[in-house]
């Protein structure tokens, strides 16, 4: 199922979408958070749509931090609940402004700054688009790859196996396994040396990222607070020990 919000700027989004779709697709629905949410199979999706000016008035009159911050609790309360919500930051811009610019008078430098933080720093994922026809566009290519498993990266990596030989993805995949059940195994098997079996290893001892920061500030010899971790009767040793820590604390 596609939602708009019922605000009157979502309407040619909304007839796009209408169209490609069909009304038993798409529907509309006053929403607390975003503009658009997407159902489909493994969770939602929320888009946020703004064109250039309005996200720069945003961030001007502080509604861009305020925003934010409740996409970024709802994405939480979310994944407390074991449930998978990803958000999109839509920007309609007809040409992508010019980074040494300006617009209403502020440096296009501090809105492409935010845009920066907010991917790379909160995981939200920002995309630009001409006009609300191609937002819908964009909009409906997230809706249809998510039904059809577009975006499962398991899928992805075994459709690779084929021609790239398994030896050369099994690491990989193992990686984007563990990361499916649970992002912090993700966040450790990205360590070199620390594959998914090492990575659960850790979590298992330190489910969070927080408990594992707290146990190294807390540890008298922290580069090898993990030395003795067994995973399939091996240590996982000092040298590993010490580059989780140095990558998380």
């Amino acid at each position: 199922m596609i939602v708009v919000d019922t605000n009157a700027g979502e309407n040619a989004l909304f007839d796009g979408l209408i169209q490609a779709f069909g009304d038993a697709t798409v529907r509309r629905e006053r929403l607390d958070l975003g503009d658009v949410r997407l159902a489909v199979p493994g969770g939602l999706v929320l888009v946020e749509r703004k064109t250039w000016p309005d996200f720069v008035s945003s961030l001007r009159d502080k509604r861009y931090s305020e925003q934010k911050l409740r996409l970024l609790a709802e994405r939480e309360r979310a994944r407390d609940a074991g449930q998978r919500l990803d958000v999109v930051y839509l920007i309609e811009a007809g040409a992508v402004p010019r980074h040494s610019g300006s617009t209403a008078g502020m440096p296009n430098a501090q809105p492409f700054a935010a845009l920066t933080k907010m991917s790379i720093r909160d995981g939200i994922f920002v995309v630009f688009s001409a006009s609300a026809e191609d937002s819908a566009r964009h909009v409906g290519y997230i809706y249809s790859s998510a039904v059809v498993g577009g975006f499962d990266a398991q899928a992805h990596v075994d459709s690779k196996v084929a021609a790239s030989g398994y030896a050369g993805v099994c690491k990989f995949s193992n990686k984007r396994k563990n990361a499916m059940e649970n992002p912090f195994v993700m966040m450790l098997a990205t360590v070199d040396g620390c594959s998914g079996a090492r990575a659960e290893a850790v979590a298992r001892v330190y489910p969070t990222a927080s408990a594992l920061v707290r146990a190294f500030e807390a540890s008298s010899a922290p580069d090898k607070l993990l030395a003795d971790i067994e995973v399939g009767g091996r240590r996982l040793g000092p040298a590993l020990s010490a580059r989780i820590r140095s990558a998380f604390a």
